[in-house]
């Protein structure tokens, strides 16, 4: 049975993620959830269907909360409900609760150190601890995405780094080629820095990006 409802699960999230059959995916997520109730994973990705798909939050907080308590010390898990905490809850202290405490389960998680980074800079105004974090997550995973973009983010708007800023989106931009938002911002710190040639020939290159 369990095996089956594994399956029913991972159906219901390539039903959401791949087709956009939204109906038809929570229909799927009931029946997994139906036949082994403590599923962790299927839970998890419920939770986030009902939190960004449905907008049912009350609903995605208590299969975040199943989740937990099926699966405790899952880094990544403890980092999603975090950042529900944060951003849809709005319970500041709680998300930073389950920052920290993905971060003791993981301390070398690329992702939950962006994202408390980002949390200490936008809620706490600790900027200190939130650049030793960013810089901690770029040691652990250089290309990450996130981590480069928000540092870089940092960079630009806490310090006024501009220089420093654009050598980060330089290196997403390299990792990640094409990615608009990488060389929008790329552009406007290049315009921001005093380089204008090269932050408006981006910014060129930027507007004829389809």
């Amino acid at each position: 049975m369990r095996s089956r409802a594994r399956m029913l699960g991972r159906y219901a999230f390539f039903l959401e993620r791949f087709r956009g059959r939204y109906d038809l995916a929570e229909t799927y997520y009931r029946r997994a959830l139906a036949r082994d109730p403590e599923d962790a994973r299927t839970r998890w990705n419920y939770a986030v269907f009902l939190e960004t798909v449905r907008g049912r939050y009350d609903e995605a907080e208590a299969q975040y909360r199943a989740a937990l308590r099926l699966s405790p010390n899952d880094p990544a898990l403890l980092g999603d409900y975090a950042d529900f905490l944060e951003h849809v809850a709005g319970d500041a202290d709680r998300a930073e609760r389950y920052y920290r405490r993905a971060l003791e389960v993981n301390p070398l998680h690329p992702g939950n150190l962006t994202n408390y980074a980002t949390f200490l800079t936008e809620v706490r105004g600790e900027h200190g601890r939130a650049e030793a974090l960013y810089q901690r997550a770029l040691e652990v995973a250089p290309l990450h995405r996130n981590a480069l973009f928000q540092y870089a983010l940092f960079l630009t708007d806490v310090k006024q780094a501009y220089a420093d800023a654009a050598d980060l989106y330089r290196v997403a931009l390299e990792a990640y080629p094409g990615n608009g938002a990488i060389m929008a911002n790329l552009a406007g710190v290049l315009l921001l820095g005093g380089t204008e040639g090269e932050g408006r020939r981006m910014l060129e290159a930027c507007l004829r990006h389809p």
